[in-house]
């Protein structure tokens, strides 16, 4: 029989850890450990995406709640427009000749036909333009007008789309009576100044002196 010393029995007794052989992983414990690697492959990808979403989130917002540190203008429009650009400068008017001085024009050019005898008369003009007599007879009322009346009503203009009279309120200035009170009619609509309040609108019509009742 063996008998052991007292330093040999204390070594085996006291072996260190690293000393004890290990068993060899089992394959329940190797799948543990892959799962646990997928597992934390996984959590480190969604940590990835979720931090280039939240970037993304926060350069968005910093574009749409940017502070604007550049001199910025109003813009006139029907919804305000904050622009870092002037407006352009305004357009110059639009001017075109007045509706009543085309009217006056084709009256003077209506006469002139049935001087050279192109048309017989004002009946056989409406027939031919294919308007009623009553609306040609309308246009060559403004022929009553006087001499240097009709030279201010053809330099008449409309602007940006504004007329400045009526031809209902020209033909009132036309039947007034004679010459001279027309051009009191006249003076009357100068001193009354309508200012339309947008294109289009036909200003108020003063109230015009009445003929003298010829006797």
């Amino acid at each position: 029989m063996i008998s052991l010393s007292h330093r040999d029995h204390r070594d085996r007794v006291f072996r260190p850890m690293n000393a004890i052989p290990t068993p060899p992983a089992s394959a329940a414990a190797l799948a543990t450990e892959s799962a646990e690697e997928r597992r934390a492959d996984r959590e480190r990808r969604l940590d990835e995406a979720a931090s280039i979403l939240a970037k993304t989130l926060l350069d968005m917002w910093r574009r749409e709640h940017r502070v604007i540190e550049e001199p910025i203008f109003w813009r006139r429009s029907r919804s305000v427009e904050l622009t870092p650009t002037p407006p352009p400068d305004k357009p110059e008017p639009v001017r075109r000749p007045a509706k009543v001085a085309r009217q006056l024009a084709l009256a003077h050019h209506l006469q002139a036909a049935i001087e050279r005898g192109l048309v017989a008369d004002q009946a056989a003009l409406a027939r031919k333009l294919g308007l009623t007599r009553a609306r040609v007879t309308q246009l060559f009322d403004l022929l009553m007008l006087a001499a240097d009346l009709q030279e201010q009503v053809l330099a008449l203009e409309a602007v940006d789309g504004a007329e400045p009279m009526a031809e209902r309120t020209l033909r009132e200035v036309a039947h007034a009576g004679t010459w001279a009170e027309q051009r009191a009619a006249w003076s009357a609509l100068a001193a009354h100044e309508p200012t339309p309040k947008r294109p289009g609108q036909l200003p108020s019509r003063p109230e015009l002196p009445r003929p003298s009742p010829a006797f």
